[in-house]
C-alpha cells in the first residue's frame, strides 16, 4: 500500500469506525469491520479473529482505510496486498442485514506467498 504526500492526509479516526460484534456463541471468532468507508464509494472491510487479537485487526483495518482515504486506493476481490509483513486477499462477503451493501473480508494469504515455508517446504516464513 502506497503512502501519497500532495494533499493534507485525512484522520481517519474522524471518518471511519470500527465496530466488533460479540458471537453468539462460545470459540466463535469476533467480526470487526468498518462503517464510513461508503462516503469514499468503497465497501466497508471486515475481519474475523479472536478477541485477544484485537489490536492486530485494528492496526490491520486502519491501514487500509489510511490506504483507501488518504491513498485512494481501491481493493477489490482480485486484490492482493502485502503489507506489514503478511499477504492479504480479500473476500466479497453479504451485509449483515438484507439491503446492506456487501463488504471486503480481508483474509490471510499464504497460498500467495513464495517462501518455502508457505509452498508446504519447512522452515519458517522469511517473505
Amino acid at each position: 500500500m502506497s503512502k501519497k504526500t500532495d494533499k493534507k492526509r485525512l484522520n481517519v479516526l474522524e471518518v471511519v469506525r470500527i465496530d466488533a460484534v460479540i458471537p453468539s456463541s462460545i470459540g466463535k471468532p469476533f467480526d470487526y469491520h468498518t462503517h464510513g468507508l461508503d462516503a469514499f464509494d468503497h465497501p466497508e472491510f471486515q475481519v474475523y479473529a479472536p478477541k485477544y487479537c484485537a489490536s492486530i485487526v485494528a492496526s490491520v483495518l486502519w491501514s487500509h482505510v489510511d490506504a483507501v482515504v488518504n491513498d485512494g486506493e481501491r481493493f477489490t476481490p482480485e486484490t492482493v496486498t502485502d503489507s506489514q509483513g503478511t499477504i492479504f486477499g480479500y473476500l466479497e462477503v453479504p451485509g449483515h442485514s438484507d439491503g446492506d451493501p456487501s463488504r471486503l473480508l480481508i483474509v490471510d494469504r499464504p497460498d500467495m506467498c513464495v517462501c518455502q515455508y508457505c509452498q508446504g517446504k519447512g522452515g519458517n516464513c522469511n517473505e
